[in-house]
């Protein structure tokens, strides 16, 4: 009997123990929990202030950069001038009229298409002309037409009458790069080793082509990011959330209406030989 009570109590010591660790454990997790959503909302607030203060600056880059703007040229210049700038674009095909490039240096149009989109070497570059895609339209907002030629690469030409010359003022991609209008161009990479990248160059008063945004999108079964990166600033990652919210009406706007191409014929039309 006097043994039964020693176990008794040896159980019951036990089983204070167990519930002493027990609490313990439970306090030191609570208390755990609670420092770590203490952190949290600390960190949800000061994210929410940055995404607040972001999507002020994405709103602004939207409104006063991203605009689509278009000028019909038929409503500024003449038929005269048409004709005008059509020959001397077509020349420039033809190699009867040479390019200035941003470094000055002077060269003919079939030195700057060696490639095809593929990267293959083209062969036989006036055949290639008709598969081309042309841009025959006023793009840098002077009132005058400019020629985007996309073929591998994609090239925008500037005639300035006064001068007799063709400047080469955009050099991109073909397959990645969608002319928007006067002025802003879209670079589109979709999903290499599962990374979307969008950025926007726009030309500024200078007449140089500034990127005012990127942004970056990162896909994987481990692993997703969402990065944004205005003008000069530094990249900033956010969450899903803001993403949807900052991109949203940038990408509904702008997905929809890329400047429709144009063919070989179609520009030069009664004018190509």
């Amino acid at each position: 009997m006097k043994k039964r009570e020693i176990n008794i109590k040896r159980f019951a010591g036990l089983m204070l123990i167990v519930m002493l660790l027990a609490f313990l454990f439970v306090q030191r997790e609570k208390d755990y929990w609670d420092e770590s959503m203490a952190g949290d909302e600390l960190m949800a607030g000061d994210e929410s202030m940055a995404g607040d203060e972001l999507m002020e600056e994405i709103d602004r880059i939207n409104d006063t950069y991203l605009k689509l703007r278009r000028y019909p040229l038929w409503s500024v210049i003449s038929d005269e001038e048409d004709d005008l700038y059509r020959k001397i674009y077509l020349e420039m095909l033809q190699n009867e009229r040479m390019i200035i490039k941003k470094n000055g240096e002077k060269v003919y149009v079939d030195s700057l298409f060696t490639l095809d989109e593929k990267g293959d070497k083209i062969e036989g570059i006036k055949e290639a002309f008709y598969q081309f895609d042309y841009y025959y339209e006023d793009l840098d907002g002077d009132e005058k037409p400019e020629l985007g030629v996309g073929g591998g690469h994609l090239y925008l030409f500037d005639y300035e009458e006064k001068e007799g010359e063709i400047y080469l003022m955009y050099q991109g991609t073909a397959m990645y790069d969608r002319i928007m209008g006067t002025g802003l161009i879209w670079h589109h990479d979709g999903t290499h080793a599962g990374v979307v990248r969008d950025y926007f160059e726009v030309l500024n008063e200078e007449g140089d082509w500034e990127r005012v945004l990127e942004l970056e999108e990162g896909e994987s079964q481990s692993y997703s990011y969402y990065s944004v990166r205005i003008q000069e600033g530094e990249s900033i990652e956010v969450d899903r959330k803001t993403w949807l919210e900052m991109t949203y009406d940038i990408f509904r706007k702008l997905r929809a209406l890329p400047l429709e191409s144009e063919t070989l014929t179609e520009v030069f039309g009664d004018v190509l030989q």
